[in-house]
């Protein structure tokens, strides 16, 4: 009697790389899409065609526009937030590690500008209190200014950051760096020279450092 063929499990492996592959080139569309139309003025159709697979095959992966958008929007931020942690961690002074999370945004800002560009409009949006997705942005903003929040007070029990407001030193570099990417980004300088993210850390060391003896 002859047995039933069954599926190689290399085959398996290959339908769920082309898979995963599929779904990442509609994401990878979508965030094209997005960034250039906005939530709002973008159709389906447009992401389908950015994406080069027929209208029908989107919907075998995400259910909505809506669920296409959150998802591009979770799965960048997750890999920035990822990135910025790893190399907080690698890092070992207080302002190596303000270094290492300056660096990382603004790496990622210039490889990803297309997402960078939904992801300043959504912040900006939240805190004009006209956000589509504020939940998602404070969800967001609140994980990646705790994990500041660490840095400086671990930095302060060291004696390597002056006691100060923590949630100030927060503020003070997020916008800063948020500044800069938004620059980047739009194209709008002060000037043509390019900020230097140890210049950054230097003014930030001498001034937020503990007083010298």
């Amino acid at each position: 009697m002859r047995m039933k063929d069954r599926p190689d499990k290399s085959d398996i492996a290959a339908d769920k790389q082309t898979e995963l592959s599929k779904r990442e080139q509609i994401l990878k569309a979508a965030v094209t899409v997005f960034s250039s139309r906005g939530y709002r003025e973008t159709l389906v159709d447009e992401i389908a065609q950015e994406a080069g697979v027929a209208k029908g095959t989107l919907y075998l992966y995400f259910k909505s526009k809506e669920e296409m958008y959150l998802e591009a929007f979770r799965e960048n931020v997750e890999r920035l937030y990822e990135q910025t942690r790893q190399r907080i961690e690698e890092a070992l002074s207080t302002w190596d590690k303000v270094k290492a999370f300056i660096i990382v945004r603004l790496e990622f800002g210039e490889t990803n500008k297309s997402f960078l560009r939904i992801y300043l409009s959504e912040f900006i949006g939240t805190l004009m209190g006209r956000g589509e997705w504020s939940e998602h942005v404070r969800a967001v903003q609140k994980r990646e200014s705790d994990l500041l929040r660490h840095v400086f007070r671990k930095g302060i029990e060291a004696g390597e950051v002056r006691d100060v407001p923590v949630d100030q030193l927060v503020a003070m570099l997020y916008y800063t760096v948020g500044g800069i990417m938004t620059s980047r980004v739009t194209g709008i300088r002060l000037t043509e020279v390019q900020l230097d993210p140890d210049l950054i850390v230097d003014l930030l060391r001498k001034g937020l450092g503990p007083p010298e003896r």
